[in-house]
Parts: C-alpha cells; sequence; structure tokens
C-alpha cells in the first residue's frame, strides 16, 4: 500500500492541502465491495503516481465526510486545493480508470 496513504480525522485536512488535486477511497471495514474494491485502487494507484491518492474509513472518521454526500460504499472523491469537487459510487477497476483519466486530464498531466 505504498501509493496510498491512510488518512484520518487529524491528518485528512491538512494532507489534502498540500495537493492541488487528490484521490480518495473512503470505505467502511465492514463493507465487502471496499474490501474487494481496495486492490484495484491501490493497482491504479500505482500506476498513477503522479496524483496522491488517500484511503479513509468514514465510519472510523466521520469528519473526514465533511461536504459529500456518500450513499453507498465504496466513494472515490476527488479533492482540489483540499476541497471535495466531486465522487462517485465505485466498485469497479474500469469506472476507477476513466475516474482517473478524467482527473489527470483536469490536472494537466
Amino acid at each position: 500500500m505504498a501509493n496510498v496513504k491512510e488518512l484520518d480525522d487529524t491528518t485528512f485536512g491538512p494532507e489534502l492541502a498540500k495537493h492541488k488535486i487528490a484521490i480518495v477511497d473512503f470505505y467502511a471495514s465492514w463493507c465487502g465491495s471496499c474490501r474487494l474494491f481496495a486492490p484495484a485502487f491501490e493497482k491504479v494507484a500505482g500506476s498513477n503516481s503522479e496524483i496522491p491518492f488517500f484511503k479513509v474509513d468514514g465510519d472510523e472518521h466521520p469528519a473526514t465526510r465533511e461536504g459529500l454526500t456518500i450513499d453507498n460504499l465504496p466513494f472515490v472523491a476527488i479533492y482540489e486545493n483540499g476541497k471535495p469537487i466531486g465522487g462517485l459510487n465505485i466498485a469497479k477497476e474500469d469506472a476507477l480508470l476513466d475516474l482517473v483519466g478524467k482527473v489527470r486530464k483536469k490536472a494537466g498531466l
């Protein structure tokens, strides 16, 4: 998991503020889809090292969900300059790759 950094309520804001753009996987330890999605998230993060990828257990760290409407997990959010600009319920690698492609384009990568 070297390419994906785990964040919590105390590290979330300061860490995201350091990056122009970032991708965050909100998950829960009890969520089977989240556990199945985790290897794909790590794989895509490994092939897109110019973009910071993070994970947050949204149940354990509720302050991190501020500004988001998460109605299903896993939920992948995009942050720009520390602020949420969008997100999707994603459970498949293809959908994540599509989202990352849009983020790369937005970031000029």
